[in-house]
């Protein structure tokens, strides 16, 4: 995730808009009112929704962290002991 003022973004729109796109970059834009906002792309921002919206489920949160526990590492090491 990249932080960069307005005025930067203002310069720069069509190819901040391809990065988010093409390469997934995440843009914070700076305001000087404090308003921030982000760019991403919309496939990015689906991904997180439904990722928001599966975990927002006591159920599918917990048969997620089953399926993480049980899951054999290859070289991985989860901190399933923080997500319970």
């Amino acid at each position: 995730m990249q932080v960069i003022s307005f005025e930067q973004a203002r310069q720069r729109l069509d190819t901040l808009c391809e990065q988010a796109y093409q390469d997934h970059q995440t843009y914070v834009l700076h305001r000087e009112d404090n308003h921030d906002v982000v760019i991403l792309s919309l496939a990015d921002y689906h991904a997180r929704q439904e990722t928001y919206h599966f975990l927002a489920n006591l159920h599918h949160a917990q048969h997620l962290l089953t399926a993480v526990r049980s899951t054999p590492g290859e070289g991985t090491s989860w901190p399933t002991d923080q997500l319970s």
